[in-house]
């Protein structure tokens, strides 16, 4: 599972770094340069959706199904989780939402009630820093594009990746920095991701990027600081 989340960061990092960096006007006033660089710092090109996602990994065998919420653009976003597979012989079942709060990372387990927090991965004002890098990273990356395909009537640019450093590779199908199917390989592991609903520009619960107030949260920093310190 942590693997599957590492895949799907990566790849709204790849969404972010195929963005074109529009350059802000030096003529502009104060008021006018924050308003385009809150433009730049989109991640994505539409205000708010959901998406449906149906994912294959060869490791496992049965169903995962993922739904993406975002609202603003990108700047409030969760991903919704429900597993019913086997692995190893084992069966898994889960329900889980995870988002980026005030500079947290939330990973809830909605049928415990139950979560932990740690300081987030992809902090406010990241996509811009990223623009900024998106030639370098897309170096790093070594992204692509490689062509166009139809995906629940959105024309996706095709593009191809190899990240060395995580052995990882294979193609994302991107539209308006959204990414609407996936076919990584990172070497024994195989996850493919495709979207199979798409509601555009609708309204979006705020609850989706809140944490109920009936769960138990655990700060996983402070958990790791405590392990750090029986260690020593």
């Amino acid at each position: 599972m942590k693997k599957l989340l590492c895949v799907f960061s990566l790849l709204v990092l790849f969404a972010a770094c195929n963005k074109e960096n529009k350059p802000v006007d030096e003529g502009k006033s104060t008021n006018e340069t924050a308003q385009s660089n809150t433009i730049t710092a989109k991640r994505y090109e539409v205000k708010s959706g959901i998406i449906t996602y149906e994912i294959e990994n060869n490791m496992m065998q049965g169903k995962m199904t993922q739904i993406l919420y975002f609202d603003d653009y990108g700047a409030k976003e969760s991903r919704e989780t429900i597993t019913e597979m086997k692995m190893m012989g084992q069966s898994i079942k889960s329900h889980k939402i995870n988002f980026n709060k005030d500079g947290y990372m939330y990973d809830l387990d909605l049928e415990k009630k139950t979560g932990g927090k740690m300081k987030g991965l992809l902090p406010q004002g990241m996509e811009v820093d990223i623009n900024k890098l998106s030639e370098e990273m897309k170096k790093e990356y070594n992204m692509k594009k490689i062509g166009t395909e139809n995906i629940l009537g959105k024309e996706c640019d095709v593009n191809s990746m190899d990240y060395a450093k995580m052995n990882m590779k294979g193609t994302v199908s991107l539209w308006q920095g959204l990414t609407l199917k996936s076919d990584i390989d990172m070497g024994k592991i195989k996850v493919k991701t495709v979207a199979t609903k798409f509601e555009e520009n609708v309204s979006v619960p705020a609850s989706k990027f809140e944490v109920p107030s009936d769960f138990t949260i655990e700060d996983m920093d402070a958990k790791m600081q405590e392990f750090q310190k029986g260690e020593k």
